[in-house]
């Protein structure tokens, strides 16, 4: 939200706003978990040019985040039961969604009028977040996987 300026300043122009609502989108949702880190000051001037900042492949960018931060997990980061996703964590869940019919049906709401494989973003009409020891109770009942969902997320890792 811009507020307004005081006397004697200008004001925020609506093409400096929509970059900034860019970065924010990006740093915001796509690379990070958080949305109180602070944003690289390049990342920022980068930004000045609206165009050449929104024909960046942030998509991939994103991905390539989240897939570190998974690879990165091992025995220590299940022990804790707790850990970050980097990048664009709606991604994985709805892949998850999709890929284990235990999962959707526990944790999202399918849109029945969608008829069509992909995208998998537009078979779903709302998720919920479950907390972890609920998830783990539900791996543990889990036994169909959709493999070629399975196959076709891992096979960018």
């Amino acid at each position: 939200m811009f507020l307004k300026p005081k006397e004697g300043e200008p004001a925020v122009e609506d093409e400096e706003k929509l970059c900034l609502a860019a970065v924010v989108l990006t740093e915001g949702i796509l690379l990070t978990p958080y949305g109180k880190e602070k944003i690289p000051l390049p990342r920022l001037q980068h930004a000045s040019d609206f165009e050449m900042y929104t024909a960046q492949p942030w998509g991939k960018e994103a991905f390539s985040v989240l897939s570190n931060s998974i690879l990165r997990m091992d025995e220590k980061t299940w022990a804790k039961e707790k850990y970050d996703l980097r990048g664009f964590g709606l991604a994985l869940t709805i892949w998850v969604l999709s890929a284990v019919p235990a999962f959707g049906a526990a944790y999202g709401v399918k849109d029945k009028e969608f008829q069509s494989e992909y995208p998998l973003i537009l078979k779903w009409k709302s998720t919920t977040t479950p907390e972890f020891f609920k998830i783990v109770n539900l791996v543990n009942d889990v036994s169909e996987v959709s493999f070629c969902l399975f196959t076709e997320f891992f096979k960018w890792f």
